[in-house]
């Protein structure tokens, strides 16, 4: 849910920063660039919308979840096991323990 509404943040910042990364064009006969195409966050965001509606602000999402999804999976896999080994060995203590299982 957290992905869906901060995914448009993530398109505006990658837009920004290509258009800071674009090459310039090479020789003397070449003509000159236009400048950047977004003057700035909000214009980067109207922009986009205007240009390519509420899809283009999610473009690339999908791939987004196919990345972000499994990761987490594997942190609160990890996290969890974790937690169970220091519990059940004792590290933490009886009373460091029981609070502990009462975080998950």
């Amino acid at each position: 849910m957290a992905s869906l509404a901060t995914y448009p943040h993530e398109v505006i910042r990658a837009r920004l920063q290509d258009q800071r990364s674009a090459p310039m064009p090479a020789g003397a006969g070449a003509p000159a660039p236009a400048g950047p195409r977004y003057r700035g966050i909000v214009d980067c965001a109207r922009t986009v919308f205007r240009e390519e509606g509420l899809r283009g602000l999610y473009s690339g999402f999908s791939a987004n979840l196919a990345r972000a999804l499994p990761a987490t999976a594997i942190m609160f896999f990890v996290y969890e096991s974790v937690l169970r080994a220091v519990q059940g060995s004792g590290v933490l203590g009886p009373a460091a323990a029981a609070g502990a299982s009462d975080v998950g």
